[in-house]
């Protein structure tokens, strides 16, 4: 399940748009992966942004992002 549809995600998206500020909109994985169209996506390919760490490994669960 991508994090644009975890309903946790949903309800921190409404809040935050309620609060007045620049609003914000979580993109689901099929809008993420048409970005890409016409690139190769390397491993480890598109997933939470905590599990991207260029020398080391991923510590702790992951977040929404």
């Amino acid at each position: 399940m991508h994090d644009a549809d975890l309903p946790q995600a949903s309800v921190a998206n409404a809040r935050y748009a309620a609060s007045g500020t620049i609003p914000y909109e979580a993109s689901t994985a099929e809008e993420m992966t048409s970005f890409a169209v016409g690139l190769t996506i390397t491993e480890p390919g598109l997933g939470p942004i905590n599990r991207w760490y260029p020398e080391g490994e991923m510590t702790g669960p992951d977040v929404i992002q």
